[in-house]
């Protein structure tokens, strides 16, 4: 052997010696970086003892980091996986029920320091606001004089209509109510007795069922003429005449201008009356529940559905709350006629639990707390209470019920209907806004949801919002 032969062997000793010295000191080093236990991965992959850098891991993060795998062309593959992102109501930690003191947390927040702000509805007559620029709509015949138009030949109800809105638009410009009630009380206005008097000349030559926005104007200007004109609408209800252009329809298209107008009544009546209370509109609905629209058959020409005009008046009255000078009679008559237009029996239950909460005088939460009994608390649920329960509407009804109930003394009962709804509703009972919701980063990079922009700014207006409660007027 020579001297270089023997020279390449040293050489090729000396490699393998240190190579496989490398390999195992890379082991224990890759072994000690790495805290999470190796676990065998479906599929071919096995797990690698190559040596590999420490990766760095913040402690508050949400990130699953799982093991360096070779695939079987012995390739190494990174596989650094992040938590699927959570939704809004993931972002509270869950009450542990069997923990005393996360419940104490839970009733101390919605009891008292939660307030759930309750939706408004419009108030009568914002329609008003969305008709300027009317006049520029008319023919520049009618401009000047828009009233025109009812003494004439004319068959046209959206014309019609133009003119009477564009009369309400002039009216309603900087004017209180009792400055517009006198203009539309001028001998030379009367825009309602005027318009009303064109419409029964032609009233079987149009079609109602498609002028209900002539309606509503001239249900408007006629309450606002006095109750002696309201008497017309009445009697022009109270005939049983079907107008020629609706006799070959449905009978859902023969008698819905009808409750159209019942609506619009209740509607004007509330706009109108000085005070701002109901009175009046419900007095108006209870003569409509009275023996001569007493009709079932739909096939009546005095039929009229009261449905529409009921949820209006009840939507006024729970939402927007029944003004101070509200008549408690005529309220609670009210609440006893919800059978006469609401047919399904829980929903009528639902609205009344929720009137006699919001009574102007004496307010309760005890039907309410019958209704989450006898409906909602048992396996053989209604429609309506499995429409119900996933809703806002829902967790409004129980943390109202729920705060009404500990206010009058009732605080087992008031616990109860908490723990239901977390039960029932636990998305929704995650005290959002008592709990910081956690902020993490992997690597760098902000968690966030999919197909969302990385906003610098959205982190910091999360903490600044973090903790803070609702407030409701």
């Amino acid at each position: 052997m020579s001297r270089s032969q023997a020279i390449n062997i040293g050489t090729i000793f000396y490699r393998l010696h240190h190579a496989r010295r490398s390999r195992v000191i890379g082991s224990s080093l890759s072994s000690r970086c790495l805290s999470v236990q190796y676990r065998r991965r479906p599929g071919s992959l096995k797990p690698t003892s190559e040596p590999t850098a420490p990766i760095p891991i913040r402690h508050n993060s949400e990130v699953t980091c799982k093991r360096l795998y070779l695939s079987d062309e012995q390739k190494p593959l990174t596989h650094v996986s992040q938590d699927p992102p959570c939704t809004p109501a993931d972002q509270s930690p869950a009450v542990d029920e069997d923990d005393p003191r996360e419940k104490e947390k839970l009733y101390d927040f919605y009891l008292s320091k939660y307030r759930h702000k309750t939706p408004h509805k419009d108030a009568p007559g914002t329609w008003l606001q969305s008709l300027s620029g009317c006049e520029s709509a008319l023919p520049a015949i009618l401009r000047e004089r828009p009233l025109d138009i009812f003494s004439g030949d004319s068959r046209d109800l959206k014309l019609a209509r133009r003119c009477l809105e564009s009369v309400l638009a002039t009216l309603s410009a900087n004017r209180s109510r009792n400055e517009q009630r006198k203009e539309l009380n001028r001998p030379d206005c009367l825009a309602g007795s005027k318009a009303l008097r064109w419409l029964l000349r032609i009233i079987d030559e149009v079609d109602l069922s498609a002028g209900l926005g002539f309606l509503r104007a001239l249900v408007h200007c006629l309450v606002a003429e006095g109750p002696a004109v309201e008497r017309d609408i009445w009697q022009w209800l109270e005939n049983a005449h079907i107008p020629a252009m609706l006799s070959s329809k449905p009978a859902y298209e023969r008698h819905s201008w009808r409750g159209a107008v019942l609506l619009f009544l209740a509607e004007s009546q509330a706009f109108w009356a000085n005070d701002g209370c109901l009175d009046q509109s419900i007095k108006s609905f209870e003569h409509a529940c009275g023996a001569t629209f007493d009709v079932q058959n739909t096939e009546s020409p005095l039929y009229l559905s009261k449905s529409v005009a009921g949820i209006w008046i009840y939507d006024q009255l729970y939402f927007n709350g029944a003004s101070k000078h509200t008549n408690v009679d005529v309220y609670n008559s009210f609440v006893r006629r919800l059978r006469l237009w609401t047919k399904d029996v829980v929903d009528r239950d639902f609205k009344r639990a929720e009137l006699l909460r919001v009574h102007p005088l004496a307010p309760t939460a005890l039907p309410s707390l019958a209704f989450v009994r006898d409906h909602c608390d048992r396996h053989d649920r209604s429609a309506f209470v499995l429409d119900l329960l996933p809703s806002k509407t829902a967790f409004g009804f129980l943390v109202s019920t729920a705060r009404l109930l500990n206010e009058q003394g009732y605080l087992a009962e008031a616990h109860w209907v908490l723990d239901f709804g977390r039960k029932e509703m636990p998305e929704q009972f995650m005290m959002k806004t008592f709990r910081s919701p956690k902020h993490t980063d992997v690597f760098g990079y902000e968690s966030r949801f999919p197909g969302k922009p990385y906003s610098p700014n959205e982190a910091k207006r999360r903490q600044e919002l973090s903790g803070r409660v609702v407030s409701t007027e």
